[in-house]
């Protein structure tokens, strides 16, 4: 699995290493994933298979989308929170696809999922890590990113798979977005990192799909996200749900995707550590 080393040090050069280059006394280590879907056997062997003592000292950054049955969103929980010193979570659409469990709709399965991870040690909300600000950020793709065609309507199984309640909160992404309003930026350190699950800019696309006509493109994001973004200015905004890794630098921040992605998905993902410097 390709996981992202955010290494905070003076200079500007990037470099790939492999793991047994670096030193815990010499290295703060933030690492990021997203999109595991454990549903996968082979995404859940490696779960299974992960060091319980390479990162005893570091941070991971989960970005959602683990998988849409509870029990393995519980064991994922248990099994990188025997691994990491402090793990860091947001849902994804596909951990809040309903299925059989303790919740009527969406809803009331992403606050069984936050409550699940804030009993299991999970932090879902920010936090600061040795003066580093991390920062999750809600949000739901609204079709600010285009309008959906016939074939995402088709194709695009949330439209069957969420349910939201019909009454006594606002639309979805209206209500996501709104959380995002009690973040203290007082609070915050200079040195920030934000997350979410959703891509927060249509232009981090390949400039293969950017530029045609992606079918889905309109349910990747929210332009309100890019805005909660550059209000809060991190140094690195980490995202999933689009399965392409990608590492980029737009308007000051650097925007990093390391979706693990479906077993036939290899070619969009790197099998790296990279060590970035700030």
């Amino acid at each position: 699995m390709a996981m992202w080393l955010v290494y905070f040090a003076r200079g500007d050069i990037a470099k790939v290493l492999p793991l047994t280059t670096y030193s815990k006394a010499q290295l703060l280590r933030i690492f990021a994933t997203s999109d595991i879907h454990i549903d996968f056997p082979d995404n859940l062997n490696w779960l299974r298979q992960l060091s319980t003592q390479d990162y005893t000292d570091d941070l991971l950054i989960l970005a959602g989308d683990i998988s849409h049955k509870t029990d393995l969103i519980q064991e994922a929980f248990e099994r990188f929170g025997k691994s990491f010193a402090r793990v860091c979570f947001i849902p994804g659409n596909h951990d809040l696809w309903v299925d059989k469990g303790p919740y009527s709709d969406s809803y009331q399965k992403w606050l069984y999922i936050n409550q699940l991870a804030e009993d299991m040690g999970i932090a879902t909300r920010a936090i600061d890590w040795h003066g580093i600000s991390i920062i999750p950020l809600h949000s739901w793709y609204d079709f600010s990113f285009g309008k959906p065609g016939e074939k995402l309507r088709e194709r695009w199984v949330d439209f069957e798979a969420i349910l939201w309640p019909e009454e006594n909160i606002p639309p979805i992404h209206a209500y996501f977005d709104s959380l995002n309003e009690s973040i203290n930026e007082q609070q915050l350190t200079t040195r920030k990192i934000t997350f979410s699950h959703f891509m927060p800019r249509v232009d981090l696309l390949p400039p293969h799909l950017a530029q045609g006509d992606f079918f889905l493109t309109p349910v990747l994001g929210s332009k309100t996200l890019e805005q909660n973004v550059r209000r809060l200015a991190p140094d690195v905004h980490i995202y999933g749900h689009h399965h392409v890794n990608t590492v980029q630098i737009k308007d000051n921040v650097r925007y990093f995707n390391n979706a693990f992605g479906y077993p036939n998905e290899g070619h969009f993902t790197e099998k790296l550590l990279k060590e970035i410097s700030l």
